[in-house]
């Protein structure tokens, strides 16, 4: 069963987003929706040097490199 899920960008994203470019911190991140359970991220990768956006648990969220 295939489905869809979508991400969404609000205004106040853009500067976080070049926020994490200009800063290059490997794993920093912010998040951009949030339920109990699971948590939307964008998330700067060094080595690749580009921002991935992806699903994961909220519990799993290290505090420490969230910038927003």
């Amino acid at each position: 069963m295939a489905y869809s899920h979508f991400f969404f960008l609000e205004d106040n994203h853009i500067a976080l987003l070049s926020r994490l470019f200009r800063d290059c911190v490997d794993g920093a991140y912010f998040v951009l929706s949030s339920s109990r359970d699971f948590s939307d991220i964008a998330q700067y990768s060094e080595k690749y040097q580009n921002v991935k956006v992806i699903t994961v648990r909220t519990d799993n969220l290290d505090e420490r490199l969230r910038i927003a």
